[in-house]
């Protein structure tokens, strides 16, 4: 193969993986910059049966009692919170607004996730180009943004089936 060819496919490569890094950056920014609001109030309906269900397995007397007894959406989340909530408690005391904070990163994380791997999927159907446009579009999707602020388990289902589609 041509060197200079090679050359040429090895930068646009880079630019590529560069302007990927900007939009998970700037999606990222969106996902966690304002993750506190509200608190120690709660505004949203579905974070309170999330967070009270994590943080009743967490004050369980027992860790062999870990039935959140709330079975309305996946319990992914509450356990995964329940987890982060008690490692969170070894270091330093735990609120009730805090393990709400807890709950709003573990769904910013999955929202910002979610970005390179649509990326990678529109890469594989498509083309780089395409990647970068659906990822881009996901980065600032303003329901998807909203989203991700609320302990929900709606980010992390949104990943996982992003995940499906990929494999």
């Amino acid at each position: 193969e041509n060197p200079g060819a090679a050359a040429v496919k090895r930068r646009g490569a880079a630019a590529v993986l560069l302007a990927l890094l900007l939009v998970t950056g700037l999606g990222g920014y969106l996902r966690f910059s304002g993750l506190g609001w509200g608190l120690p109030w709660r505004y949203h309906v579905d974070e309170n049966a999330f967070i009270n269900a994590a943080n009743a397995m967490r004050k369980a007397p027992r860790w062999n009692y870990l039935n959140p007894k709330w079975f309305y959406h996946p319990s992914l989340s509450i356990y995964a919170v329940c987890a982060l909530s008690a490692l969170y408690s070894l270091a330093a005391p735990l609120s009730l607004p805090k393990v709400h904070l807890l709950g709003r990163i573990y769904s910013a994380f999955w929202g910002t996730a979610a970005i390179p791997l649509l990326f990678l999927l529109g890469r594989r159907l498509y083309r780089p180009a395409a990647g970068l446009l659906a990822a881009l579009f996901l980065a600032v999707a303003p329901i998807h943004v909203q989203q991700s602020h609320f302990f929900t388990p709606d980010t992390a289902l949104g990943f996982f089936l992003i995940l499906i589609m990929y494999c």
